[in-house]
């Protein structure tokens, strides 16, 4: 029985990773376009102030001055010269799960609605988008949630792997289960908070993971859930 239990846990929280909308940067005509959906090309409108923060980087790791661009339903970033990686904070907000599946509402809204709240959490998104490489992108930069690409990730073999490393709060995050697109398949980072991942063929490519931290001390949500993305092309 409690193998089941954990097994039945386990595969709600894969599931959830797996049909998470992704978070990524695409450039579109002079800008780049904060991009929320599936990849390549499903995208989604979302609020612009659900954009908490954007910031570019060159090659060699420098920060890139830029502008932000509100739309009705989406965030560009305008930068002077061409961003080697781009990343990007999204707050979506609180969300509950219920018997029935997951509710854009916080707990007390689905209380009022007569729902019965299984979990109540806050989401919380880091993006992270690799347009060219330069060995500075082989180190963190500071997210809470971040994945790094322990080598250059845009021109890699097709039997080649690509350790990744996965850091919450700039620690090495150890037992972090790790995605790679619509493989089904599920990674789980080392000690070192590594996994190697191979990526046969082009094109975008999305490595993804989820972490929850608790939150005792807060009524409305039990905990806040963040999702890192690392995308590129791979050529």
């Amino acid at each position: 029985m409690k193998r089941f239990i954990l097994f039945l846990i386990i595969s709600i929280m894969l599931t959830s990773v797996t049909q998470a909308h992704y978070l990524w940067v695409e450039r579109q005509d002079n800008a780049y376009l904060i991009a929320r959906g599936l990849l390549p090309d499903k995208l989604y409108p979302y609020a612009p102030t659900s954009i908490k923060e954007i910031k570019a980087f060159d090659t060699t790791g420098k920060l890139l001055t830029g502008q932000r661009l509100d739309g009705a339903d989406t965030v560009r970033l305008q930068t002077k010269s061409a961003p080697a990686m781009v990343t990007v904070l999204a707050e979506w907000g609180y969300r509950v799960n219920t018997p029935t599946g997951k509710e854009f509402l916080t707990k007390q809204e689905a209380i009022d609605k007569g729902l019965k709240v299984e979990e109540a959490f806050f989401s919380t998104q880091i993006g992270k988008t690799i347009f060219a490489f330069g060995e500075a992108l082989t180190k963190p930069v500071g997210l809470k949630f971040e994945a790094v690409p322990l080598k250059d990730p845009l021109t890699l073999a097709p039997e080649e792997e690509l350790p990744v490393q996965f850091f919450f709060q700039g620690a090495p995050l150890t037992g972090c289960r790790v995605r790679v697109g619509k493989v089904k398949d599920w990674l789980e980072t080392d000690s070192q908070g590594v996994v190697r991942v191979k990526l046969p063929e082009p094109g975008y490519q999305a490595i993804f993971a989820s972490h929850r931290t608790p939150a005792p001390n807060r009524a409305d949500i039990d905990y806040v859930l963040y999702t890192t993305f690392l995308t590129f092309q791979k050529k």
